[in-house]
């Protein structure tokens, strides 16, 4: 039986009345309840608006509190698909975690410098492009070829020519006097073409020390090419090097500005890390927070 409806203690505090109307069922089950709870009626509703109160204020603005219910059904689909409750079985939680991370996705800020980053993403991208095409070209008239684990392709259009591939068996050969004739690499310029069209993955199949106008290419159709295309192959090979020292460069500045990003939210992995120290999802931001640590040092 619920208790009389004494007038509460007033501690200190000033009470007025207030009358309000309510569902049976709705009164019926404040009675259960403030009887279990040794209660008033009286006492048991203030109680309760009183936790009410407080508990909008612990789980934050409207929008919070829109998120703790959508967490919430998250993890009720999570329970219903797999029929088990989600801290006791280990498909009811991997399924509520993945739903749980999702919703949490939906409010990650924008990267603090992000305009800066897509700018220096597409700049290396618009580079890459530009080097990407080159080295298309040179392929497809024979100039280079891929460096690849089946090499056979390699050495047998090699032995067929008897050219060499540009210092990928070992040093450099000394350059013969340039015929007055035709084009020439001079200095380090054999060695650099060399060293970066192998960088980008491919190995030479034409002699430098050559007249390009001799060179045994053909054009990009597949057809035999014209003796004066040797020296357009010559200019393309001859800025593949600034070429990729441009990609370099953008690469660089990407980084460098994803790099503020990265930081960030290795510090806050650092965070979750302290916290969670000695629990036993300690383990586990420490491997993540670690990872990210270590990707800025690459």
């Amino acid at each position: 039986m619920v208790k009389k409806d004494d007038e509460p203690q007033s501690g200190g505090l000033d009470y007025t009345q207030a009358k309000i109307r309510m569902p049976v069922s709705l009164r019926e089950l404040l009675g259960e309840k403030a009887q279990q709870n040794s209660n008033t009626l009286n006492a048991e509703i203030i109680s309760r608006l009183q936790s009410s109160l407080a508990a909008d204020q612990s789980l934050g603005d409207p929008e919070m509190i829109a998120l703790w219910a959508d967490l919430k059904k998250e993890i009720d689909y999570a329970e219903q698909a797999t029929g088990k409750k989600w801290r006791a079985d280990t498909a009811a939680y991997a399924a509520a975690h993945s739903l749980l991370v999702a919703q949490l996705r939906r409010f990650q800020p924008p990267m603090e410098n992000q305009q800066e980053i897509f700018a220096t993403r597409d700049e290396m991208n618009k580079r890459e492009g530009s080097l990407n095409a080159r080295l298309e070209i040179l392929e497809r008239c024979g100039v280079i070829i891929k460096r690849e684990a089946n090499s056979l392709s390699a050495l047998s259009a090699l032995a067929a020519n008897a050219r060499p591939i540009g210092g990928i068996f070992g040093a450099q050969k000394k350059l013969r006097p340039a015929p007055s004739h035709g084009k020439v690499y001079e200095g380090e310029a054999e060695k650099l073409i060399s060293d970066d069209i192998m960088q980008c993955g491919y190995v030479l199949v034409v002699d430098l020390e050559q007249n390009p106008e001799a060179w045994d290419i053909t054009d990009e159709d597949g057809s035999k090419a014209a003796p004066t295309h040797g020296a357009a192959m010559s200019a393309l090979l001859v800025s593949i090097p600034k070429a990729r020292n441009d990609v370099i460069e953008a690469e660089t500045a990407f980084l460098n500005a994803y790099k503020q990003h990265k930081e960030a939210e290795a510090m806050g992995m650092a965070i979750a890390k302290n916290k969670l120290q000695g629990h036993r999802l300690g383990d586990l931001a420490a491997v993540e927070g670690e990872a990210w640590l270590a990707s800025l040092a690459k």
